[in-house]
C-alpha cells in the first residue's frame, strides 16, 4: 500500500521558476519514494 500525502502551501504555479522547481523536485522526491500527492 502506498503512503498519501497533502502538499500545503504549494507555490509552483503562482509565483515564479524557483517556486515551480521547488515543487518539482518535492513531487518527484515524494515520487521516488513511493508517496502519492492526494492534495495540492
Amino acid at each position: 500500500m502506498r503512503l498519501k500525502a497533502a502538499l500545503m502551501n504549494d507555490t509552483g504555479s503562482r509565483w515564479h521558476f524557483g517556486c515551480d522547481r521547488v515543487m518539482r523536485i518535492i513531487g518527484a522526491n515524494l515520487e521516488t519514494r513511493g508517496i502519492d500527492v492526494c492534495a495540492q
